[in-house]
């Protein structure tokens, strides 16, 4: 497992700001292991002449997994970076798929993800902790995203991730790829599975399915606390839950704090946020009393 952190803007005022939060994203896909296609009409970040004009105008990347499952089971990703509709504020969108065609149109994949912000610029000296993790340790393209988490309100922070299946072991599969997004605007998590073996539904499940008691304040117990995995749905049914994403009682945990636990059979640390919360009426069972734990060792 690795990380990445950095103190982003949050603010397209400029071309130099636009490209100080999109050049993080950009670089951690390729410390991911990922790599960027020869898809033409990408953006070059050396050649931009400005920010994209206009709202939800955005400028894109085409990258993929290099893991040793991308030949029989191929994961590609369609980045946007742009504009949102308020004044100067950035706008993230996503498409995850098996193919492209080459110009740089993602196939066999999910719906553009709206990992839209919806608050204006917050200026050119103000900066906010950006978050990235990445499955090293299993030779793995498997990643996590947090943008924006310390800026305090919930139009901008953007949590997303792509994660392969898990067996019983933990040990990565082709089977299928989750995708995931959350914001205070709702959440959305899709299963793509592996190339002849079924299509996306869109919109499979707009919930992140996990196992807590909605009428209790804390999971504390025991002398521990109580937190529950997030559980894929791949054909209708749920399967072994994902490494990089759990989910916990927001009174337990501080703002920014990390806490370890076990999966798996090994050892895990994780970063809590519970900024947004109001995305966590998307938690199964409904409650706005809970907060993402990302991980982050």
């Amino acid at each position: 497992m690795s990380t990445r952190q950095a103190q982003c803007v949050f603010d397209n005022s400029s071309l130099a700001n636009f490209k100080q939060w999109a050049q993080f994203i950009s670089a951690s896909w390729a410390a991911a292991g990922w790599v960027q296609t020869a898809d033409t009409g990408q953006v070059n970040w050396g050649t931009i002449p400005s920010v994209p004009s206009g709202a939800n105008a955005i400028v894109y990347e085409i990258w993929r997994m290099a893991d040793a499952l991308q030949s029989t089971s191929p994961i590609f990703m369609r980045v946007e970076y742009g504009q949102n509709s308020a004044s100067s504020g950035p706008n993230l969108r996503f498409v995850v798929g098996t193919a492209t065609d080459g110009a740089g149109t993602v196939q066999n994949g999910t719906p553009t993800i709206q990992c839209t912000t919806i608050v204006g610029s917050s200026g050119s000296s103000n900066f906010f902790e950006c978050d990235f993790c990445w499955l090293s340790g299993l030779s793995s393209n498997s990643f996590a995203l947090l943008m924006w988490r310390t800026h305090g309100s919930n139009g901008a922070p953007r949590f997303f991730c792509v994660e392969r299946g898990k067996d019983a072991n933990g040990n990565e599969i082709g089977d299928y790829t989750t995708v995931m997004f959350w914001a205070f605007t709702g959440m959305y998590m899709v299963e793509i599975p592996k190339p002849g073996t079924g299509s996306v539904t869109p919109g499979e499940n707009t919930y992140m399915p996990a196992i807590a008691s909605w009428a209790q304040a804390s999971g504390a117990w025991g002398g521990g606390i109580v937190v529950s995995p997030v559980f894929p749905i791949h054909m209708g049914a749920i399967n072994n839950p994902m490494s990089l994403v759990a989910v916990g009682k927001g009174a337990d945990f501080a703002e920014g704090s990390q806490a370890s636990g076990t999966l798996y059979g090994a050892t895990r640390n994780y970063l809590a946020t519970k900024a947004a919360t109001g995305n966590f009426q998307s938690v199964l069972p409904q409650s706005a009393n809970f907060c993402l734990l990302m991980r982050y060792d």
